[in-house]
């Protein structure tokens, strides 16, 4: 309050220099104080905190949080090679689509390998145990 007897509301949304909420955020004026709309991304009592939506680590298997800018609690996760899912949570199955012929059995690769190999029958090989040896 200003004025001789303090009757005289301060409106500090009108200082331009020092104004109150930071970040884009809208001022509004009340009785003996003021408030804040906060933009989108931010939030606290002057809109100084910025909501990062990768600090909990919301990705798996050691996928990379890219923040989303302009939309609330919004992220992507980029995968390592292998990894699939909105989290990176599911391990591809490279055999799913996969033929081993002659019985083959197709395995996936493991570690930091991505893909995989056919485990070929005696008598047998190529990468889908195609080539019949004995011939």
């Amino acid at each position: 309050y200003q004025g001789k007897d303090c009757s005289i509301d301060i409106d500090e949304c009108a200082d331009k220099v020092n104004y109150p909420c930071l970040n884009n955020g809208t001022c509004f004026n009340n009785i003996g104080s003021y408030h804040c709309e906060c933009s989108v991304k931010f939030e606290g009592e002057r809109c100084e905190k910025k909501i990062d939506p990768c600090q909990t680590n919301p990705c798996q298997n050691q996928a990379t949080c890219i923040d989303l800018d302009n939309e609330i609690n919004a992220y992507e996760c980029s995968c390592k090679p292998g990894f699939t899912g909105k989290l990176c949570e599911t391990k591809i199955d490279f055999c799913e689509k996969v033929t081993c012929y002659f019985g083959g059995e197709c395995a996936n690769l493991e570690g930091d390998q991505v893909g995989y190999v056919c485990k070929c029958k005696v008598g047998f090989s190529g990468k889908h145990c195609e080539i019949n040896m004995r011939n």
